[in-house]
């Protein structure tokens, strides 16, 4: 009897295991969704802010604020990397905030080889 409850709690373990790294998995692709999408409205509002510039300043200025809120939003997610510091330099930019720009595209060159 003993024996069979060994089995069965190994098993038991064994399955919760798996079941948390497939929860786990799932999380990781729900995040990664998360982020594309993030990723795609910040590139979308940055060519509004662009195709505004100059037709209608003040908006153009917001929609590169809202491009450079999406970017450092996947930065502070946990994704670094050169090419996002460098869109979000590129938005601080064009919403007018020289020295978040600046910092931005310092650290993508610290990060760019």
């Amino acid at each position: 009897m003993r024996r069979l409850t060994h089995m069965l709690f190994v098993c038991s373990l064994a399955s919760s295991a798996l079941i948390g790294g497939f929860a786990h998995a799932d999380e990781q692709v729900n995040a990664e969704a998360s982020r594309l999408m993030l990723a795609r409205q910040a590139q979308d509002s940055y060519e509004r802010g662009v195709s505004l510039t100059d037709l209608d300043p003040e908006e153009s200025t917001l929609a590169f604020s809202r491009s450079a809120d999406g970017w450092r939003r996947i930065i502070t997610s946990g994704v670094e990397n050169g090419r996002l510091w460098t869109n979000l330099g590129n938005a601080e930019l064009g919403a007018g905030r020289l020295g978040h720009a600046i910092q931005a595209f310092l650290e993508a060159d610290r990060l760019l080889p």
